[in-house]
């Protein structure tokens, strides 16, 4: 098991003394100094940071990766890479970094503090929280050699830098650049709830008969009508089942604001496109996130989606070699991330119609073999329904030979003008053609649309040649 040989005494089930839950906080200043805690009570609340990090990290390992060899899957599987890298990831979001340990299994004195060995290979992984780490080893303008960790009891202990994987995807978490325009979006939403208790009812407005006189309360305290009214706090807590018990004297009226109270609709949407910018997600995305599920426009959706897989590159590939060094296994290959944007069947019929096109020009011309056009839409499409008469077809795409010539002119005529006559253009087309039935129908229109282009061009050519041809001597 990963982590067996971490101290004993470590127990994740409890809260570290750095991640203890702190209560309402009664002296929450504007951009106060921010800690571990807050950005943890921020995510915990499940809230808009809540779903936008989770939603996140699930569209970002959703598909997956895959890579041509493997061994690396099998050891990738093995020992569950997607699932360390996927929590520790996760907390890096929200804390700035986490830490993969690595267990070698090479402990035997409980001195963490020594450098992991040489030719080591990891037995087991362990993912520890920031909520965990009492100093990083970037601290005071300097860099030290080893982490200190915190143990149940509250005691730390050293842990060398080389037995760990440091995840950390930016500068700061996610949560950290929003902190401020998500708490205003929380007091705007508390403000909504006002607003509508307020513009529905109206204000409470007691008025008290001879408020001033005095009256025995019920422990004997002599009292003014007014002043025993507030003491048992008759108008605290009011909501929409509060009732009440007077005097038929006094008299309990709800006044409105003139009829009218703030709209709370455009303070909220400035907030949440604040937010929205600070979290660095489009608002229509967030928007969707927020109702837990994404939605937008589809340019938007793209962008946002081309945004995650950069990302997959940039903070997770190196994570994983990372993981595989430390198996000793240290073969150069790829990591490919499968799609985050999955695309309708229209939408990869209609990319294999443009694709269908460029190709079949470029191997025209002599830019692509025949062979690597057949794998290029083995590679690219493999996706596509097609039935096994159709992949048999496939492999035997006609070749077309390379044009050297679209067009030629003749050679000069012995008066000095231009032979328009030899003017020709050509352009071949395969009767019996072995494409599957939905390419031939492309193939042919392309065909027409380029000769009728080519007709085209021809007469202007003519044109331009019937106009050099002149007697005049220059």
């Amino acid at each position: 098991m990963a982590g067996e040989s971490l101290p004993n005494n470590v127990n994740m089930n409890l809260p570290s003394p750095d991640e203890l839950y702190m209560g309402v906080v009664k002296a929450n200043f504007w951009k106060k100094t921010l800690t571990n805690n807050d950005f943890l009570q921020m995510y915990k609340r499940k809230g808009i940071a809540y779903r936008t990090i989770n939603k996140q990290v699930q569209l970002m390992f959703k598909n997956g990766w895959n890579s041509e060899d493997q061994v690396a899957i099998n050891i990738a599987d093995e020992f569950e890479f997607d699932s360390y890298i996927k929590y520790a990831y996760k907390n890096a979001l929200i804390s700035k970094y986490a830490l993969i340990y690595v267990d070698y299994g090479d402990i035997s004195n409980k001195d963490y503090s020594i450098e992991r060995p040489v030719n080591g290979k990891a037995l087991g992984y362990y993912v520890i929280t920031r909520a965990w780490i009492h100093r990083d080893i970037y601290e005071d303008q300097k860099v030290y050699d080893y982490y200190e960790i915190y143990q149940a009891d509250g005691t730390t202990f050293r842990l060398h830098k080389s037995r760990v994987i440091r995840v950390q995807p930016e500068d700061c978490g996610k949560i950290e650049p929003a902190y401020d325009s998500l708490m205003v979006l929380d007091n705007v939403l508390w403000g909504i709830g006002q607003t509508m208790f307020r513009s529905g009812s109206g204000f409470p407005v007691l008025s008290v008969l001879n408020g001033m006189n005095i009256i025995d309360s019920p422990n004997g305290e002599k009292l003014t009508k007014i002043q025993y009214y507030k003491k048992t706090g008759l108008m605290n807590d009011m909501n929409t089942q509060t009732g009440f018990v007077l005097d038929s004297n006094d008299k309990l009226t709800f006044e409105g604001a003139n009829g009218k109270a703030i709209n709370p609709g455009e303070y909220y949407d400035r907030a949440f496109q604040q937010c929205a910018v600070d979290l660095d997600v489009p608002v229509d995305i967030l928007k969707g996130t927020a109702a837990g599920a994404i939605t937008g426009s589809e340019t938007n959706l793209k962008e946002y989606y081309g945004d995650l897989a950069a990302k997959q590159e940039l903070h997770l590939t190196p994570i994983y070699y990372e993981m595989f060094e430390t198996q000793q296994y240290y073969k150069i290959f790829e990591i490919k991330w499968e799609p985050i944007f999955e695309q309708t069947q229209t939408e990869v019929t209609n990319n294999l119609k443009n694709d269908a096109d460029t190709v079949h020009k470029m191997e025209l011309y002599g830019y692509y073999t025949h062979e690597q056009a057949v794998n290029y839409f083995a590679d690219t499409y493999e996706v596509l329904d097609y039935s096994e008469e159709e992949i048999n077809a496939l492999k035997d795409l006609p070749v077309y030979e390379k044009k050297e010539q679209a067009f030629s002119f003749g050679n000069q005529s012995p008066e000095g003008s231009l032979d328009s006559s030899s003017c020709s253009c050509g352009f071949s087309h395969d009767e019996e053609s072995a494409l599957p039935a939905k390419a031939q129908k492309t193939e042919s229109k392309y065909m027409k649309d380029l000769n009728k282009a080519f007709s085209t061009t021809q007469e202007n050519v003519i044109k331009l040649l019937q106009a050099f041809n002149t007697d005049e001597k220059v």
